[in-house]
């Protein structure tokens, strides 16, 4: 570690790391990351395990606004891999199926648990 200069910690436990020289948010490590590897980038979308985040930055890759979903697994990462593995498929194979799909099944609930559930009644039903 004598060669590392800075650390700084980020995401949800970044105030628990006690040898970081500072913390910084995961909203702002995104705008200045994507900025930082392509400036062009206006919206980014983090599609995580625990939540899902839209955030609009500026020309300097500074937030604007954002919205994020934090209150279950509904369109994280987690809910993805629940509705893959009640579908029988990998989680690759998720995306590009559901492109080639003529009909869209409504699934009115927003808990992956409940979901999964409609999800199972869907595929009963045919």
């Amino acid at each position: 570690m004598n060669d590392i200069e800075f650390i700084v910690g980020t995401g949800y436990g970044r105030i628990k790391i006690p040898f970081a020289n500072s913390q910084i948010s995961e909203l702002s490590c995104h705008g200045k990351g994507a900025h930082s590897v392509l400036p062009s980038v206006r919206t980014i979308i983090d599609v995580g395990g625990q939540d899902c985040k839209v955030i609009k930055v500026d020309k300097n890759g500074k937030i604007l606004d954002f919205a994020m979903n934090d209150k279950c697994a509904a369109g994280t990462g987690r809910f993805l891999e629940v509705m893959a593995r009640t579908l029988e498929l990998k989680l690759e194979e998720l995306g590009p199926i559901s492109l080639e799909s003529k009909n869209q099944a409504k699934i009115t609930a927003q808990c992956s648990v409940f979901a999964e559930t409609e999800v199972v009644s869907l595929m009963a039903d045919g």
